[in-house]
């Protein structure tokens, strides 16, 4: 037996729903079903298991510190290519980490681009890869209809490019055949029985 008698009376919310006041309940809501993950979760390192790109250091971030109103300007952080991609694909822009490509003529002739000359000098340290990077220019500049002419191979490194694309270079030096004649006329003299003295003349004025 219990020691408190049990009472069997109405509660506050039965009492006020005899009354005609039944109070507000609250509305039940639906679980929500989770959308599976496209990807497992990564750690911040990576899968701490062989082969499978574990790092011991957090991966390189670029770090932008700007004002309160040059952010919603900069944002998303990403500036747009300076040159249009025409001509040879050479590498990676460092601003808008997208394709930089070359083409000094194309920029010469393009009202658009604030280029008034197509030559180019490329320097840098030993080692930096300053040949195979005018290799690589020669060689996808072909494809867009240009012609190379180089003029010295100090260190041997373009006559496999050459022969590469079909071409034999013409080798120059001691105890070889191939001369240089300054005076030559080359393609010049083609035809030039047939010239009158002032067209003779203008052509002369290549060599002379």
């Amino acid at each position: 037996m219990s020691r408190h008698p049990r009472l069997d009376g109405r509660g506050v919310g039965r009492l006020l729903a005899d009354f005609g006041h039944p109070l507000p309940t609250v509305p039940t809501t639906a679980a929500v079903e989770r959308e599976p993950r496209l990807f497992p979760p990564t750690p911040r390192h990576g899968p701490r298991r062989p082969d499978r790109g574990w790092s011991p250091a957090s991966a390189p971030v670029s770090v932008w510190r700007m004002t309160s109103d040059q952010a919603p300007v900069l944002w998303p952080f990403v500036t747009s290519p300076a040159i249009p991609p025409r001509g040879a694909q050479i590498g990676i822009d460092y601003l808008s980490r997208t394709s930089f490509h070359v083409d000094p003529n194309g920029w010469v002739l393009d009202e658009t681009i604030p280029v008034s000359n197509p030559n180019m000098i490329t320097f840098g340290k030993p080692g930096m890869g300053k040949s195979a990077t005018v290799k690589a220019f020669l060689l996808r500049m072909l494809g867009f209809g240009y012609k190379a002419l180089i003029l010295g191979d100090v260190k041997d490194e373009y006559e496999p490019l050459c022969r590469a694309v079909g071409v034999t270079p013409i080798a120059i030096g001691q105890g070889l055949t191939a001369r240089i004649n300054p005076l030559e006329f080359g393609p010049l003299k083609l035809g030039w029985e047939h010239l009158d003295p002032a067209q003779a003349q203008e052509r002369a004025k290549v060599v002379f």
